[in-house]
């Protein structure tokens, strides 16, 4: 019965309108996110977006101006979903596709939950997921940090990524960062990138681990394509890493620094 409910729930959600959702209804769907049934799980991880849009459309007729003041309407489905987290962690596919419903629906939330709670959230999803939830999990924490308009928490989280990934002693930590810079290079605006994660970047070009310095030239690519003839003095810095990544001893890195260098 559970499995049914939590794979048409969201269905029931968008039968109430304009109206108000009921409580029991509430309390139907907090309980059906208590199973320790997986197939429960990936039922309630699949249509998550769903359910959230149907309650704010239920109350606010422009939702893609949704005020910030408004917001506090759907500060109940930030618990609901934290407590999911531990029953979606188990299979990388039903997280992944949590994340990618966190990130549909992230502008509804207020900017103290998406940084106090969403935040941390992702940082764990890059620590410990499996490559395809880390992609999916950096692509989410750029459009999340894009979606704090307050200044303090958003420089806080960026902090804290930084911290996190690119001072890691972990090479993962440090690919998944890079990974990151990626998302958050065609995401963020020059300035923004640049202030924030530019610099502890580029201290990754001198990775003991070949593949990690190809890495990093695969994001040195994205990252230079944007800034090139934008900023002298960051290009000159680019011109001398592929300076020394062009005579690098692994034949892989010298050709992608090499393809970078006369693109």
């Amino acid at each position: 019965v559970k499995q049914t409910l939590a794979a048409g729930i969201h269905e029931v959600f968008k039968i109430f309108g304009g109206t108000e959702v009921p409580e029991f209804l509430k309390d139907i769907l907090y309980d059906i996110a208590d199973s320790d049934d997986a197939k429960v799980t990936q039922g309630v991880a699949e249509h998550l977006s769903e359910i959230v849009f149907s309650f704010v459309n239920q109350r606010y007729e422009d939702t893609l101006c949704l005020r910030e003041s408004q917001k506090p309407a759907v500060q109940d489905f930030t618990e609901f979903i934290t407590n999911m987290i531990p029953r979606v962690q188990s299979n990388w596919r039903t997280h992944q596709r949590f994340l990618e419903n966190i990130g549909e629906v992230i502008k509804y939330f207020p900017a103290e939950d998406i940084r106090n709670s969403f935040g941390p959230i992702l940082i764990t999803a890059l620590h410990t997921g499996a490559v395809p939830l880390k992609i999916t999990a950096a692509e989410i924490m750029a459009l999340t940090l894009n979606r704090i308009h307050l200044a303090d928490l958003r420089e806080s989280l960026a902090e804290d990524i930084v911290h996190e990934f690119a001072a890691s002693a972990l090479a993962s930590d440090r690919a998944a960062y890079m990974e990151f810079c990626i998302k958050a290079a065609e995401t963020f605006s020059r300035e923004r990138f640049k202030k924030s994660f530019l610099t502890p970047l580029l201290k990754l070009s001198k990775e003991k681990i070949p593949n990690m310095r190809y890495k990093f030239c695969r994001c040195l690519k994205v990252i230079r394509g944007k800034y090139l003839d934008l900023d002298y003095d960051l290009d000159q810095k680019i011109h001398d890493i592929l300076s020394k990544l062009v005579e690098d001893d692994d034949q892989d890195v010298r050709e992608i620094a090499e393809d970078i260098q006369f693109s």
